[in-house]
Order: structure tokens, then C-alpha cells, then sequence
């Protein structure tokens, strides 16, 4: 399967909570507002995810995707 999201970070969070890895609560969250454009490939067997190659490219907060 195949995939080209669009995530768009608003620069509102600060931290991730992160959960099952001991002695770490939260992480930061660097930078401020800005695009991911990513185009990403799923190995599914049996119906479940078993591996994810990814590749993106940061864009100016707001770019359209192409797609609207």
C-alpha cells in the first residue's frame, strides 16, 4: 500500500508524551510551524502493518498538497 500525506504542524505543541519507555515522560517538539510532505510504503501481511518505509520534504506551514 501507498500513501502521500500531507501533515500540517501548527507549532502549538511543545512536548509528546511518551509511554512504555522507562525513565522518559515526554520528548520536545523542536522548530515552530511547518508542512511534511511524505510519500510512504506499507508491507501488510495477514492485515497488519509489519513494515513502513518513509520519505519527506518540509514545505512552508499552509502549502496545499496538490490533491484539493
Amino acid at each position: 500500500m501507498y500513501a502521500f500525506p500531507m501533515f500540517q504542524h501548527h507549532g502549538g505543541v511543545r512536548t509528546i508524551k511518551i509511554l512504555g519507555v522507562p525513565g522518559v515522560d515526554t520528548i520536545p517538539m523542536g522548530g515552530g510551524t511547518s508542512n511534511l510532505q511524505a510519500g510512504e510504503i506499507f508491507k501488510i501481511r495477514g492485515g497488519k502493518i509489519h513494515e513502513i518505509e518513509a520519505m519527506g520534504t518540509s514545505l512552508p506551514y499552509g502549502t496545499l498538497s496538490g490533491w484539493e
